[in-house]
C-alpha cells in the first residue's frame, strides 16, 4: 500500500483545519504499466467552484494501490452534507487509463471532524 499523505488545503484560511477527509483510492491497475498518475479535483456542489485540483504522479510499482491521501479545508463554505464533490481519474500518459477509471463522490464535511471516504475505480457494478 502506498500512502500519499498530502496536507491539501482545499482553500486557504486559518491554521487549524475546519474539517478533513482521509481518502482511499482503490483500483485494479498496475503502476506504472497501466497507470502513472491520479488526477484529483474537488468542487463545491453549490455553485460549482473548484476548490482543489492536482495531478499526483505515480512512479513506483508494481502495485501502489490502494492510495491514501489526507485532505483538509479551512473554508466554511466547504462544510456540510454533500458540500464538496471529489472527482478521481486514473491516468496513463495523460489520458484516462481505462473507460471506468474515473469516479465522482460527494462528501459530508463536518466542522472539527475527519471524514473517511473510499473511491473504487473498477469495471464493477
Amino acid at each position: 500500500m502506498t500512502r500519499l499523505v498530502v496536507a491539501l488545503a482545499l482553500a486557504l484560511g486559518a491554521c487549524a483545519p475546519e474539517a478533513a477527509v482521509w481518502l482511499r483510492i482503490e483500483a485494479p491497475l498496475r503502476v506504472p504499466a497501466e497507470c502513472d498518475a491520479i488526477d484529483l479535483r474537488a468542487t463545491r456542489v453549490a455553485g460549482g467552484a473548484e476548490v482543489y485540483a492536482a495531478r499526483h504522479e505515480l512512479h513506483s510499482g508494481p502495485t501502489p494501490f490502494p492510495l491514501e491521501l489526507a485532505l483538509s479545508t479551512n473554508e466554511p463554505d466547504n462544510l456540510g452534507q454533500d458540500a464538496v464533490e471529489l472527482e478521481v481519474r486514473a491516468l496513463k500518459g495523460g489520458v484516462l487509463a481505462a473507460p471506468w477509471a474515473q469516479k465522482k463522490q460527494r462528501l459530508a464535511l463536518v466542522r472539527g471532524q475527519w471524514a473517511h471516504a473510499t473511491i473504487e475505480l473498477c469495471d464493477c457494478p
